[in-house]
């Protein structure tokens, strides 16, 4: 069974889906990167840990882009 798509991929033809499936990318939450399927189970958790680290470092900076992300509420003017 693939552990990137949980498809019953038999025999020989494991190895080309299980390189294939893979390589496909999932965006990081943390660092907004594409990270391939393959190598995100080690990226993620070391991303994590060097964006909590950036953000006791750099507190200005980190809120600034969180402003920058959140979303945008119209408010309507009263007369």
């Amino acid at each position: 069974m693939c552990e990137f798509c949980e498809c019953e991929v038999l025999g020989t033809e494991f190895v080309e889906h299980r390189k294939q499936c893979g390589s496909r990318t999932k965006k990081c939450p943390h660092c907004n990167k594409n990270v391939m399927l393959r190598e995100y189970e080690t990226h993620e958790p070391v991303c994590a840990v060097n964006q909590k680290n950036y953000d006791k470092q750099f507190p200005g900076i980190a809120e600034e882009q969180k402003a920058k992300e959140a979303p945008k509420v119209q408010t309507s003017a009263k007369p």
